[in-house]
């Protein structure tokens, strides 16, 4: 049904008809990681992000940035630069191998070598353009431009070249479709449309580049279909958009129409089980990996939905 410009998506609920449940055909295929400060050990890891050679970085509240090989194995870590206040919550990558690290709880952008070295920043404390609250979420676009998202009363996508300097904004602080109530994690399918997970008010939107709203689905709740407080979401190769819910401690893979398509996950210490997940990120291969907040750990899967 289409309103004023956007699509509103009616789920329908293909699998898991009563609840959530992990996916038969979606194992846990590797985890790793125990509480502690040590290297290769995580404290509330609440990102990820594979890099294109297949490695993986993981932010914790430690302030570190952790690499792995896909099998877990510690490579390296560097640190950002303070944590007094709060650390980071995402981290995304340029064509060129600059990462870039939205620093919540100072206002600003971090942007680091491959090596973990900070080479710039940009952004201040306020409510203006390339002005920050709290930014939270970053994605980069295919020709280069940096998206991020923000809560705090400004509640907004701004975008930035890859300097700092501010090229445009949306959104406003409500529950309306375009409008956000704490956006968390965004991230661009291979169609260039940014997905973002509208954490507080438990729903999936996603926009073209210049902020014209495409679509807008979920609702609260804990039914297939629905969300609660998602804050991760990353796209697999074939366009299924996997969302991390905090609220229900599960993985919700839906398809690009907003058909929710498999849910796995409960509240728990065990394998396949979380405990307030936080971030996801898909490798190329499709396989899922999950930063598992408050049990200190990475956990991956094979979703078996052929992406």
């Amino acid at each position: 049904m289409k309103l004023k410009g956007f699509i509103v998506i009616a789920l329908v609920f293909l699998a898991c008809p009563t609840g959530c449940r992990r996916a038969p055909d979606g194992p846990v295929f590797t985890a790793w990681g125990s509480l502690g400060r040590s290297d290769g050990r995580f404290f509330q890891p609440r990102a990820l992000h594979i890099e294109p050679d297949g490695n993986i970085l993981v932010l914790d509240t430690t302030g570190r940035i952790q690499r792995f090989d896909p099998s877990g194995r510690f490579l390296y870590a560097w640190n950002l630069p303070e944590i007094e206040a709060g650390t980071a919550w995402n981290m995304a990558e340029s064509a060129s191998g600059e990462i870039f690290v939205p620093d919540t709880h100072y206002s600003r952008v971090l942007v680091y070598s491959r090596e973990g070295i900070l080479l710039r920043q940009w952004g201040r404390q306020g409510h203006g353009e390339g002005e920050f609250i709290y930014p939270v979420g970053v994605a980069v676009s295919d020709d280069g431009m940096i998206y991020i998202s923000e809560y705090g009363g400004n509640d907004r996508i701004q975008v930035f070249t890859p300097d700092g300097g501010f090229v445009r904004q949306w959104g406003a602080c409500g529950t309306e479709p375009g409008q956000f109530r704490r956006p968390a994690a965004i991230a661009f399918d291979a169609g260039g449309i940014l997905w973002v997970a509208d954490m507080a008010n438990c729903r999936i939107q996603s926009f073209d580049k210049m902020g014209k709203l495409l679509a807008c689905f979920g609702a609260p709740g804990g039914a297939v279909g629905e969300l609660r407080f998602p804050y991760g979401i990353a796209i697999g190769p074939r366009g299924n958009i996997f969302v991390v819910e905090y609220g229900n401690n599960r993985i919700q893979a839906f398809s690009p129409g907003g058909v929710s398509l498999r849910c796995w996950g409960s509240a728990g210490r065990g394998q396949g089980m979380f405990a307030g997940p936080r971030g996801t990120a898909v490798d190329k291969a499709g396989r899922v990996f999950v930063a598992d907040w408050d049990n200190h750990r990475v956990q991956a899967f094979n979703p078996g939905l052929g992406n």
